[in-house]
Formats: structure tokens, C-alpha cells, sequence
């Protein structure tokens, strides 16, 4: 349940976020094809059952990194500063996306932009992949 999670409850994640990255502005939004995206795992008979919370591999859409993490409890704290440094975003299982402009607002909006697009184009490759395949075997 997310009851009891305000605006501010991720503020830990940010300040660190900022502190790891010197960045001068940091998003974090919900777009629905990086949420959905970030929920396709494909570790075969993987022990971890909350994966949203517990998994510690990090996963890549593209080239940007996918944690768990536990929103409002401290968890995307932990997870998200360590990976989103180099590429300049990270999304969280289930969540959401990070993204961070060492310059400005335009730069993380960019990047905000690009992940959604990327995990939008690749949630629909992968649609197309597999009912051409249906269609195929019918």
C-alpha cells in the first residue's frame, strides 16, 4: 500500500542522488512503459520473490540500469545513487524512473524523454515479436 507516502518521502533518495552526482536537477516520474518495462525479468527459476524490494542484480534496459527498491523506506536511497552517476538515470522495479541534468532541467527532461521512449519502442518490439509468432504456429 502506499498509504502514508507524501511528496517528500523519497527526499532521502534525492539528496543522495545529488550528493553522488553534483547534478543540478533531478527527476523522478512514472512513465507506464519504463514501469512496465522494468518488470520484465528474465532470470529463469530466480529464488528472489519480492523482486520490487529485494533483488540485488541490477538489470539493463538499453543503457539504463533497472534496481529494486523499496519506495518510502530508505531502499531507493541505497540503490539508486551507486548506478545513476555514469548514464544519468536509473529506473526503479516497478516504480519509476531517475533521471538527473548536471546542467539543468533540459537535460534530465531529455533523459526522462529518451528512457520512456526507449522502453516504449522496445515494449512494442517485443509485442509485434511474439503475436507475429502466434499467428505463425496457428
Amino acid at each position: 500500500s502506499t498509504t502514508g507516502i507524501t511528496a517528500s518521502s523519497e527526499l532521502l533518495a534525492h539528496r543522495r542522488v545529488y550528493e553522488a552526482t553534483g547534478a543540478r536537477a533531478i527527476l523522478h516520474g512514472h512513465p507506464k512503459f519504463a514501469v512496465a518495462m522494468s518488470m520484465l525479468c528474465e532470470e529463469p527459476d530466480c529464488p528472489v520473490k519480492d523482486c520490487w524490494k529485494d533483488c540485488t542484480r541490477v538489470r539493463m534496459l538499453g543503457d539504463t540500469p533497472v534496481v529494486a527498491g523499496e519506495i518510502g523506506a530508505g531502499g531507493l536511497a541505497v540503490r539508486v545513487p551507486p548506478v545513476i552517476g555514469g548514464p544519468g538515470k536509473a529506473i526503479v522495479y516497478g516504480h519509476g524512473v531517475f533521471t538527473v541534468g548536471r546542467d539543468g532541467f533540459g537535460e534530465a527532461f531529455r533523459a526522462m524523454v529518451g528512457v520512456e521512449d526507449l522502453c516504449r519502442a522496445d515494449y512494442f518490439l517485443r509485442f509485434h515479436s511474439r503475436t507475429r509468432g502466434q499467428s505463425k504456429s496457428e
